[in-house]
């Protein structure tokens, strides 16, 4: 098993979690793009190492959509990789939130994804969280209908620097 050295005698196993990073956002957005688009969450992140890899993880409070036949994908860019596809058929997202009901625009669902980006650098690493519809409008944040029992609810976006 191979060692970081940080500074002079201290030393950390591989999986060891050295930082961590947190964005939040708490306020809805809505969107008709079939492509990516900010949802306006990011987090930024320096590796204290160029060999460490840095774990990003989503997790998306609600989500929504305007009709039965609208799904709403999420996606993480930046660093060196990325989760994300078209959103079409045989393409991956990171996540996809497809109710598929009579009542889609009440439904509001949450979603939690992640993955992992070897950056090979010491330079700060900023994750983007997107989304976008197939058809439609979809929400982040919310369902797409509003009425007195309906809130907004809470996205994370969190990077971990992980010793390798």
């Amino acid at each position: 098993m191979a060692n970081y050295t940080t500074t002079g005698s201290d030393t950390y196993p591989n999986g060891c979690i050295l930082q961590c990073k947190v964005a939040t956002k708490a306020t809805k957005a809505t969107t008709t793009s079939t492509s990516p688009a900010t949802t306006g969450l990011s987090v930024s992140i320096t590796p204290g190492h160029s060999t460490n890899k840095i774990f990003v993880q989503a997790l998306i409070g609600g989500c929504g959509q305007s009709h039965t036949l609208s799904r709403t994908h999420f996606s993480i860019t930046g660093g060196t990789s990325t989760s994300k596809g078209g959103g079409l058929p045989g393409n991956d997202v990171g996540a996809t939130w497809c109710p598929r009901a009579a009542d889609a625009g009440w439904h509001q669902g949450s979603l939690c994804f992640g993955f992992f980006d070897a950056p090979d650098s010491e330079d700060a690493q900023t994750y983007v969280l997107n989304f976008w519809a197939n058809s439609g409008t979809v929400s982040f944040n919310s369902s797409y209908n509003n009425d007195a029992n309906v809130g907004n609810a809470i996205t994370a976006l969190t990077a971990w620097e992980v010793v390798q």
